[in-house]
């Protein structure tokens, strides 16, 4: 960490996070005056802002809370070679690292960097959910995929199931084209190469998108990380792909992480294919069917007096979960309690946890199954249910138990009540859908 150490003492450094997104720090050492930065283009003077910002990664280095700065250059100024520069506005001291050389359009980075600027913005989230791409597999030709051992080791694995599908290819220069070109030779006839202009031209061209976090002999660029970024923030309509781990090419996809927010069912999108032996099929296709379309039947059914858990890996690994379904099973010996899984190795585990008579098991593959075989679902609150827990709370009358405590005293009191006064019950329905109404959870 660089601490400033000279009292009464102005100093500034800038960064660059992209080609035209500056970030940085300005501060007088021993006060705790916010400073001005003029900012000019070829010695003209274009915006003075202030350094009055807590950014994470500037305080990482430097230690300067609220005195950091970030600056976009207008896109008027964009596309002209230009050397921009920052400087303290009282004292007229450059920053460190100040100034810098700005690209035209001539440069082969400038498409790319268009791109990365339009990220900076802000973005019509409804727009983009409601986009329907056709089904296809869609990645960035950018050096960060390239020389990723592990993405090429994908595709190729993909490229050689010889999926009926398009793969669309986002490419800033003819050189990346090119590079495209020459590594996936063979499959050209299946490539559709596309120059995006901003986020909506990823969203409109594909459904799956693939993604790699694994380390490369270079670290990735901003631009690369802060694509995936946007599309994960903005919900957009496509099945995310990210490669979190070394590939095995005899089982690829546990290697694979799934971020579903389409709307193509996931049976019929490809997506099934490159999933197809992997435990997690079931679970992919069950959270697929919470992005579909809501039917009033769903909205209505329900069974009396069942009592619902879900098994997975994480929640059977969990003893004190185990434990209280095992209470509330022998304390509620006239209900009837399923077992929800995703696949048959966590149903062999699963059988023997819970052995009682008055529990059946079900592997669940769709939404309605679920809804249709409970009155009651006692949660554990796992990353994986929130999403399933939001959904029966604003679309079904499937009842949702508190937040599971290990005293458990208090919520059989509850599920008691919910059984055996349904006035009560009602209220808490409607309470729970009102709560819950536009809430992101």
């Amino acid at each position: 960490m660089i601490s400033p150490i000279q009292t009464g003492k102005t100093y500034g450094v800038l960064h660059t996070e992209s080609f035209f997104s500056f970030l940085g720090f300005a501060k007088k050492v021993g006060s705790d005056e916010t400073q001005k930065i003029d900012v000019f283009l070829d010695d003209k003077l274009i915006d003075t802002i202030e350094a009055n910002e807590f950014i994470q990664k500037i305080d990482d280095m430097y230690d300067v809370e609220s005195k950091a700065f970030t600056y976009n250059l207008q896109i008027k100024y964009i596309g002209q070679k230009s050397t921009i520069s920052f400087k303290n506005h009282d004292s007229g001291e450059e920053l460190l690292s100040s100034p810098y050389n700005l690209i035209d359009k001539n440069h082969e980075d400038f498409n790319e960097a268009i791109f990365i600027d339009s990220l900076e913005g802000n973005f019509d989230n409804e727009k983009i959910q409601n986009i329907n791409p056709k089904d296809s597999i869609g990645f960035l030709a950018t050096n960060d995929n390239l020389l990723n051992k592990d993405f090429i080791k994908l595709l190729n694995t993909i490229f050689e199931k010889n999926l009926d599908t398009r793969f669309k290819v986002f490419y800033f220069n003819i050189e990346q084209k090119k590079l495209i070109s020459e590594k996936f030779n063979k499959y050209l006839s299946k490539i559709d190469f596309i120059m995006p202009k901003d986020i909506y031209d990823i969203a409109s061209n594909t459904s799956i998108y693939i993604h790699s976090s694994t380390a490369n002999e270079k670290p990735k660029s901003y631009g690369y990380h802060k694509t995936w970024q946007v599309l994960n923030q903005t919900k957009a309509t496509m099945f995310m792909i990210n490669i979190f781990e070394e590939i095995d090419e005899t089982m690829y996809s546990k290697s694979l992480k799934l971020v579903d927010n389409c709307k193509i069912e996931f049976e019929k999108s490809v997506i099934s294919k490159m999933f197809e032996n992997d435990d997690r099929y079931n679970e992919f296709r069950f959270m697929n069917s919470l992005n579909q379309p809501i039917s009033e039947e769903i909205k209505n059914i329900y069974c009396p007096n069942n009592i619902g858990f879900l098994a997975t890996k994480e929640n059977l690994e969990d003893e004190v979960y185990k434990n209280y379904l095992n209470r509330i099973i022998e304390e509620f010996s006239n209900n009837h309690f399923v077992c929800f899984v995703f696949n048959q190795k966590d149903l062999n585990i699963a059988k023997n946890i819970f052995y009682n008579i008055n529990v059946s098991f079900l592997i669940i593959k769709d939404i309605k199954k679920f809804i249709s075989s409970i009155e009651i679902y006692i949660g554990a609150l796992s990353i994986l249910e929130w999403k399933l827990i939001k959904y029966c709370r604003l679309n079904s009358n499937v009842i949702i138990t508190p937040k599971l405590k290990i005293t458990d005293k208090p919520i059989n009191d509850i599920i008691s009540k919910y059984l055996n006064d349904k006035e009560y019950k009602l209220i808490q329905i409607n309470n729970m859908k009102g709560e819950l109404n536009g809430v992101q959870i």
